[in-house]
């Protein structure tokens, strides 16, 4: 099976829990012999180490930008994708980051993920959450399949957007164990760059 992943959060995001997510679903997903990944990230500074993601079975495409993360950022990563995207043929399943899908990218099957109905619920806290509704509701109706990562985000999605609940499927995130000494000593727990939580 081939997968692509966008590059819509690394624009975005240097840091956050959208793009530990999709880090931690490559890394898990790494050395399977039945799948190929693509990441199509372009220009990013996350502070995940997606380079060391490239395995056999994944590809990262991307480079250091300088420009910071946001719309000017995402701006020039969509057009290196619309450029690039073709040349790769089709994908079997194409995972959107955020809340578009890039047309660019063909596939036989669309998956997006729905975190929260933050902006849905407190629209009053967000300049802009009309807009974010409007995307999420075009991604979620062309979506094949929308994972959600709790009962109460499905329900959300259920009621704020209408998706028939055989296109949802309740995946909750998983956990990473903290690194620590031997002895188990809390003082000295420390994190590596492989336990970032």
């Amino acid at each position: 099976m081939r997968i692509a992943v966008d590059h819509q959060v690394t624009s975005l995001q240097d840091a956050g829990g959208m793009s530990r997510y999709h880090y931690e679903l490559t890394r898990h997903l790494r050395g399977r012999e039945d799948i190929s990944m693509d990441l199509l990230l372009g220009g990013e500074s996350s502070i995940l180490p997606f380079a060391e993601l490239e395995a056999d079975n994944v590809r990262v495409e991307h480079w250091k930008s300088r420009l910071r993360p946001g719309y000017p950022r995402y701006a020039m990563n969509a057009a290196w994708t619309a450029a690039i995207a073709p040349l790769r043929g089709r994908y079997d399943v194409y995972h959107a980051s955020y809340q578009r899908w890039e047309p660019a990218i063909r596939h036989r099957a669309l998956v997006a993920t729905h975190h929260d109905a933050t902006q849905e619920r407190f629209p009053q806290l967000f300049r802009n959450a009309a807009a974010i509704r409007a995307r999420k509701s075009r991604l979620y109706r062309r979506a094949d399949l929308v994972i959600c990562v709790s009962e109460a985000a499905r329900q959300d999605l259920l009621e704020i957007y209408g998706v028939e609940e055989t296109r949802t499927r309740l995946v909750h995130h998983g956990v990473m164990p903290i690194a620590g000494t031997a002895r188990g000593d809390r003082k000295s727990t420390r994190l590596n760059s492989s336990h970032i939580t």
